[in-house]
C-alpha cells in the first residue's frame, strides 16, 4: 500500500535522523538495524544495499541486527552471504 503524504514525510524525517546518527557514529547498532527496517518497509532496495557492508558483522549479539543485515545483503545481490 502507498503511504499517505503525512506518513511519507514522517518516514523521510526518520530516515534523515537515522542517517545523521550514522554519520556521527557509523557503527551504531540500533541506528543501523532500524534504518534497514525502515528501508524494508518503504521498499528502498538501493538504500538497503548501501547498508549491506556496514551490517556484515558477526560480532554483534543483536538478532534484529542480523535479520536486517541479511535483508541488506540480499538487496545487495549476495544471498549466499546472507545465509552465513
Amino acid at each position: 500500500p502507498e503511504l499517505s503524504p503525512e506518513a511519507l514525510q514522517a518516514v523521510q524525517e526518520v530516515d534523515r535522523l537515522l542517517s545523521e546518527c550514522l554519520r556521527e557514529a557509523p557503527t551504531h547498532v540500533e541506528a543501523l538495524w532500524q534504518l534497514a527496517a525502515l528501508r524494508t518497509v518503504t521498499r528502498d532496495r538501493a538504500g538497503l544495499a548501501e547498508l549491506a557492508s556496514r551490517m556484515d558483522n558477526t560480532e554483534i549479539p543483536d538478532s534484529r541486527f542480523h535479520l536486517m543485515g541479511a535483508v541488506c545483503l540480499m538487496a545487495a545481490g549476495d544471498p549466499g552471504k546472507a545465509l552465513e
